[in-house]
């Protein structure tokens, strides 16, 4: 089944929130399952995205 909404966040230099991030999004009352997260690297020149993300979460980038 699909998600029922995508949560898109563009990430520029600031991969040092994600953890922070992640762990309200955990929270929320929707289970995992209803919702996907997009975390959208927007060029960083210093990548560095946490080392376990929950599944509902994907990394994309974005080089514009």
């Amino acid at each position: 089944m699909p998600p029922l909404c995508t949560v898109i966040i563009p990430v520029y230099e600031h991969w040092h929130l994600i953890p922070a991030l992640v762990q309200c999004l955990q929270r929320q009352k929707l289970s995992q399952e209803s919702f996907e997260v997009l975390l959208v690297d927007n060029g960083s020149t210093h990548f560095s995205p946490p080392a376990e993300l929950p599944g509902n979460i994907c990394i994309l980038h974005c080089a514009t």
